[in-house]
């Protein structure tokens, strides 16, 4: 099911080493209630109707590991192919959009992090109902707390109201892919995020209200945190039969 004609292509970042997790295992692997966090990730876009196909960028030793991982779940209809990923996030996203490009697919993508499980139905269409073809759509969340920055030797209050959290996905059509994503290799800068790209080739972004669930799995406490979000919003579990 096309979002209104378009085709949309998720492609899940898997690739980066998770040094913060401090467990040894690649964090993507680790288990909220069971169930691994990259299956999380796969199987909530896989539930998502407007979704029609999803690519995974994984480390290239990992891609048996994961491989083996989806068809013991009984396997992700709309995965495209696992696709080798490089030594930085921005080499990775490089290879996912070579991938896209190669298969001469056209239509909105949209980049999201394989370490934030909890993406919804509801984020993914606010977002796609915002993307057009002059800019980038991203999630993002006002802050509540106070902002300090250091300068020099003391610090400085941030006007808050100016002042977000960047979430993911972040969605835009692929006619940008040439425009925007090839300029990094004449760019000494490192990007961060989709949205940088597109400031730096000149092009507008635009976000949308994020989601205080749509957490991004980073050190061991989130862990936890991950699992009292699906205590009390069950709506955000996912089975493999789905």
């Amino acid at each position: 099911m096309a979002y209104k004609g378009i085709k949309v292509t998720a492609i899940i970042m898997a690739a980066g080493k998770g040094t913060r997790m401090r467990s040894g295992l690649n964090k993507i692997f680790l288990k909220i209630n069971e169930l691994p966090i990259v299956l999380r990730t796969l199987l909530a876009f896989q539930r998502v109707e407007v979704v029609d196909d999803i690519i995974l960028v994984c480390r290239g030793e990992e891609r048996k590991k994961l491989n083996d991982l989806i068809a013991n779940c009984g396997g992700i209809s709309k995965l495209l192919e696992v696709v080798d990923g490089g030594v930085e996030r921005a080499d990775s996203v490089m290879n996912g959009l070579a991938y896209y490009q190669a298969e001469s697919r056209e239509g909105i993508i949209m980049i999201h992090d394989a370490a934030r499980p909890f993406c919804n139905q509801s984020l993914i269409h606010r977002i796609l109902e915002k993307t057009s073809v002059e800019s980038i759509v991203i999630p993002a969340l006002g802050m509540n707390d106070t902002i300090r920055k250091i300068e020099g030797k003391t610090t400085i209050t941030l006007p808050r109201h100016r002042i977000f959290a960047v979430q993911t996905p972040q969605a835009f059509f692929s006619s940008k892919i040439d425009e925007c994503f090839l300029q990094y290799r004449k760019s000494d800068r490192k990007f961060t995020d989709e949205a940088s790209y597109f400031e730096y080739a000149g092009f507008g972004v635009e976000m949308v209200d994020g989601e205080i669930w749509n957490i991004k799995i980073t050190s061991p406490e989130d862990i936890n945190w991950a699992s009292c979000l699906l205590t009390h919003y069950p709506e955000l579990e996912v089975t493999s039969h789905q």
